[in-house]
């Protein structure tokens, strides 16, 4: 199969997946400076409790590991990758890439709706304080 179809569109899609991952970067960055502001919540007591609190952060890590590389792999393929025929190893990366980071991405998302889940639930009724009046 001869990657010839792609023609010289590889450099604006290059181009887009440069400015879709670094953005992507910067919201999953977003994400870990919120939940570190929630870390301390009673809300979110029951994850720091759990044996998967480390996972929590190993996700956003990942994520943005992967994020990263595929920001760093775009714009290598932006510069490279220039010619009527595309460079393999490039090309290839790119799409290796997209695919690690789609699915990182895609867990972070879960794990944000599970975050959000938890802060927003209300709070249960049977720990507000009692008021004694005499």
């Amino acid at each position: 199969m001869t990657l010839a179809i792609l023609g010289e569109s590889r450099v604006d899609l290059y181009g887009a997946f440069a400015a879709i991952f670094g953005s992507l970067l910067g919201f999953v960055i977003a994400a870990v400076s919120i939940v570190l502001g929630y870390a301390e919540s009673d809300q979110l007591r029951i994850v720091r409790e759990s044996k998967y609190y480390a996972q929590l952060w190993g996700t956003f890590k990942a994520a943005i590991r992967a994020l990263a590389f595929a920001t760093i792999m775009a714009l290598t393929g932006l510069v490279l990758d220039r010619g009527k025929e595309p460079l393999r190893f490039v090309l290839y990366a790119n799409v290796f890439s997209i695919t690690l980071s789609s699915l990182r991405l895609w867990r972070v998302i879960l794990v944000l709706e599970n975050i959000v889940s938890l802060i927003s639930r209300p709070k249960p009724k049977g720990n507000s304080e009692k008021v004694e009046t005499k």
